[in-house]
């Protein structure tokens, strides 16, 4: 029975350590409704992916993703981090709403913590997006 308490106890100590973490900041209603939005990387190596997911996320949002940076368009910066373990995997991805003056309207970030697991790229970027949405950053 000793054993089976042990065993009980580091699993659970092992699921806890596990998983990713997904936050989100801004004002409720700070990205206003049917923007511009320029999508730009910080990463050195972006993954092209991660940029078609986030321009998907802004389309359902209603808004329109532009190919440069255009006057009062918002800027959308992000920065993702791969690792590797046997195959690349996604680590952390920040995500920076900008007006174009710079001042920030919302972020949203995700990461690992303890033991990865191998995540879908574009439902880590929906989930940054519902977090994001869940404090209201997109007005309607």
């Amino acid at each position: 029975m000793l054993h089976l308490r042990v065993f009980a106890l580091i699993l659970a100590m092992f699921v806890c350590a596990c998983g990713a973490n997904y936050r989100a900041s801004g004002s409720r209603g700070s990205v206003p409704a049917r923007s511009k939005v320029f999508i730009q990387s910080t990463s050195e190596d972006a993954d092209k992916g991660i940029r078609q997911a986030i321009a998907a996320e802004l389309a359902m949002r209603g808004h329109q993703v532009v190919a440069h940076s255009a006057p009062g368009a918002l800027i959308l910066n992000y920065h993702d981090d791969w690792k590797w373990d046997i195959i690349m995997y996604l680590w952390a991805l920040d995500i920076q709403l900008a007006e174009p003056s710079g001042k920030i309207l919302g972020t949203g970030d995700f990461s690992h913590h303890g033991i990865h697991h191998y995540p879908n790229n574009r439902h880590v970027v929906r989930d940054i997006f519902a977090e994001m949405d869940k404090k209201g950053i997109f007005a309607h």
